[in-house]
């Protein structure tokens, strides 16, 4: 089977369908991303794109409802809201869950998409119809269209890419570590229990949430992008908190590095500890002069630390003529 991989593969494959008048129909599992896809290439093209979810509407809001023409006296059905009207307009509307809603509906659907019309209903002509399905598989309650009908459609099967997705996720300030976490595990992607949907989630969570305690952070994490996942992610997390602590964090800002010492206090991560000491001992041997500012944030900072390791560099510090003493 061919595979196309989500990304800019993809977007140049949809803007050629566009340009071709070709409906197209997007086969793969839940949270690629398959609506932000024709969300993207709408915009690259300067056009419009409309996302319907056919599993919150009913057959109605696309057959519209019937009336009678009093002139004419016939029925005729009235504009269905939520498809496109202008004639002169250009986009791409795209039928989400096609093959996991009731006959009448997907009957509708398909007729549109492959008629470009329904009752009274006409696409203008600077629209295309697409669609996008799960595969039918016993891990999704879906149903096969049926093969005449498919073949009116450009299908195109889809899997996630780490290296398109994290190009993505770079240029729309996606969590460094969660960026990390997949650069060191590329299949993660692909794995059952995560999607591009739940790494963007999950790094939303940790981006929305920088003083939260670990309990519930974990739990957040956990919950969004599985067990295995999540907890890898969380420990990387943790970690990079700790390594990236510098001379320049303590000087600035000492209360948000105490919350390291903290932590890796509660964590008995002592091997850390002396790490960050022998960080502020360099620093006092090199003999730099702080400003008056940096100088009461290091002893501010150098205040927090455990008191026998206060004493420690106290004692370091007046061997080095390093004033300790506000």
């Amino acid at each position: 089977m061919h595979i196309v991989k989500v990304g800019r593969p993809l977007k140049k494959l949809i803007a050629a369908a566009y340009k071709a008048r070709q409906p197209v129909l997007l086969v793969g599992k839940h949270g690629l991303g398959k609506s932000e896809i024709f969300k993207e290439v709408a915009a690259e093209l300067k056009i419009e794109a409309k996302v319907i979810d056919l599993s919150i509407i009913e057959p109605v809001d696309l057959a519209g409802l019937p009336m009678i023409d009093q002139i004419e006296k016939v029925m005729k059905y009235a504009q269905p809201a939520s498809l496109p009207s202008d004639k002169n307009g250009k986009g791409i509307i795209l039928f989400e869950e096609l093959n996991r809603v009731p006959k009448d509906l997907q009957a509708a659907c398909l007729q549109i998409c492959t008629e470009r019309k329904f009752n009274s209903y006409e696409l203008p002509d600077g629209w295309i119809p697409c669609a996008a399905v799960n595969p039918v598989t016993d891990e999704y309650d879906t149903d096969q269209l049926d093969a005449a009908l498919m073949s009116r459609f450009m299908v195109v099967y889809i899997e996630a890419d780490a290296d398109e997705w994290i190009m993505w996720a770079r240029a729309n300030k996606v969590h460094e570590v969660v960026i990390a976490y997949l650069e060191k595990d590329r299949k993660a992607i692909n794995d059952p229990d995560l999607s591009p949907r739940t790494l963007f989630y999950t790094s939303r969570f940790i981006l929305s949430n920088q003083k939260i305690d670990d309990d519930t952070l974990l739990s957040g994490i956990v919950g969004l992008a599985g067990e295995k996942h999540g907890s890898a992610i969380f420990r990387m997390l943790k970690k990079k908190d700790i390594d990236h602590l510098t001379i320049k964090d303590i000087l600035t800002n000492p209360t948000k590095s105490a919350d390291t010492i903290i932590m890796i206090v509660e964590k008995r991560r002592t091997d850390r500890l002396s790490d960050i000491m022998s960080i502020i001992l360099q620093y006092v041997k090199s003999g730099k002069s702080p400003s008056k500012d940096q100088h009461v944030n290091l002893l501010a900072f150098i205040a927090l630390l455990p008191e026998q390791k206060q004493k420690e560099i106290r004692s370091f510090c007046k061997g080095c003529g390093f004033q300790t003493k506000k």
